[in-house]
């Protein structure tokens, strides 16, 4: 994904999970640079791999991402 569709995804992402109960209020979005700035860490962790302004998941740390993803799980059943 470009950095541009990791932003829209997670606004997306966020509204669903808002819509759903999630305890985060419209005004307390994560902004652009906070989600860039989280790229970055990530990037920066080797949780993400970045080439040509596409990020994808580094296969070394797919348990890792298994494991924060299981925590939202619950918004999506």
């Amino acid at each position: 994904m470009t950095l541009l569709e990791v932003v829209s995804e997670c606004d997306t992402v966020i509204d669903k999970m808002i819509s759903r109960g999630a305890a985060m209020k419209e005004e307390e979005k994560p902004r652009h640079k906070t989600l860039v700035n989280s790229l970055d860490l990530l990037r920066e962790r080797n949780i993400l791999l970045e080439e040509r302004d596409r990020y994808s998941i580094n296969p070394e740390q797919s348990a890792l991402i298994d494991y924060y993803a299981n925590s939202i799980e619950h918004w999506w059943k």
